[in-house]
């Protein structure tokens, strides 16, 4: 099952929000202890943990990336108790990939389409990904971080396939402070000096070989 965490205790309270269904609008809730239960209809899409700091140590601010093994622990037997499933390690959705070709947009001067190779699946088929951007400085052969579709994104936001003038970006080319990664130093999309693990998540690897 997919999830996002997010806890923002300075301007949304102590509370954690587990994001199942984002896309879904909530139609009801239903409280239960000092959990809150939010369904989309009969579909369950979303839980907040009320004073979340009370029931769970040592909890990160802002948008969990990776969150800890010990705090999905302590989530799922809440969950149990409630028939939910629970939540399994996931990677971010920020993964490496390298430029494999570069074009301009035909209907517009601004931007150009990258076609992104992002490695082989398990039966040697290459992944790839179309990406419109207007960065002007990325390059073929480039290894870049990309953004997939359905990341939750720093800001709090949820990519989504975006046309833009005909043309679906399927991802976002990733800038330093798109990342907020503070040992990564550029200005605009952030491109690695040296060859990089193609499809790993980036917030996964041990370190970055830049």
């Amino acid at each position: 099952m997919n999830y996002h965490l997010v806890y923002q205790p300075f301007t949304i309270g102590d509370i954690l929000l587990v994001y199942f269904e984002p896309h879904l609008k909530p139609t009801h809730h239903e409280v239960v202890g000092k959990m809150v239960k939010i369904f989309h209809l009969h579909h369950l899409i979303g839980v907040n943990f009320l004073q979340a700091s009370l029931q769970f140590k040592n909890l990160p601010t802002g948008i969990m990336i990776k969150p800890a093994k010990e705090l999905l622990q302590a989530m799922n037997q809440i969950f149990q108790k409630e028939n939910i499933e629970p939540l399994l390690p996931l990677p971010s959705g920020y993964v490496i990939a390298q430029i494999e070709s570069k074009k301009e947009h035909p209907d517009s001067e601004n931007l150009f389409i990258c076609q992104l190779y992002l490695g082989d699946a398990p039966d040697q088929s290459p992944i790839k990904m179309t990406v419109v951007t207007n960065s002007i400085k990325v390059k073929e052969q480039d290894y870049v971080v990309v953004a997939k579709a359905g990341t939750l994104l720093m800001d709090g936001t949820f990519l989504v396939p975006t046309p833009f003038k005909g043309i679906v970006s399927e991802g976002m080319l990733c800038s330093s402070q798109t990342l907020r990664s503070p040992q990564l130093q550029q200005e605009g999309v952030y491109v690695f000096t040296k060859t990089q693990p193609l499809g790993k998540d980036f917030f996964g690897l041990d370190h970055v070989r830049n």
